[in-house]
């Protein structure tokens, strides 16, 4: 993990191209044979690489992948990237990054998560012409 956690160092846009890095720890043999837990590690550098450098699009991306993957020690960049959420974010993606760092959060940390996830961001019109709370 050492050399993708230098390469994201030192090229401030390498967060973009999280399937290069991917491929490189596939390369490395990273986490062994277990391409979960090689693409969850990968993929929360990546994403905490992007949320530095103000990436929000792809940190988003990062996020949704570790949610689907459902790795545990992702929980507060999933929680990060859906608190920083602008209004123009896909509510459905806040939710799914929301529901998925209370799962996997410890108590404690619960409370941010459950007020960020009722809190309204904005009144935005919906493609069928219904209005809906982000």
């Amino acid at each position: 993990m050492t050399l993708i956690e230098e390469c994201l160092k030192t090229d401030p846009n390498a967060y973009m191209a999280s399937h290069k890095l991917l491929k490189l720890a596939k390369l490395l043999r990273i986490a062994g044979d277990d391409e979960h837990t090689r693409e969850a590690q990968v993929l929360v550098c990546v994403g905490g690489a992007a949320c530095a450098a103000g990436g929000w699009g792809a940190a988003g991306e990062a996020a949704r992948r570790l949610a689907a993957l459902q790795h545990a020690p992702a929980a507060p960049l999933l929680a990060h990237v859906a608190a920083r959420a602008t209004a123009h974010a896909d509510p459905a993606l806040r939710r799914l990054l929301l529901a998925a760092a209370a799962h996997a959060l410890p108590a404690a940390a619960l409370e941010d998560v459950l007020r960020d996830r009722y809190t309204p961001r904005a009144i935005m019109p919906h493609s069928n012409g219904q209005t809906y709370i982000g």
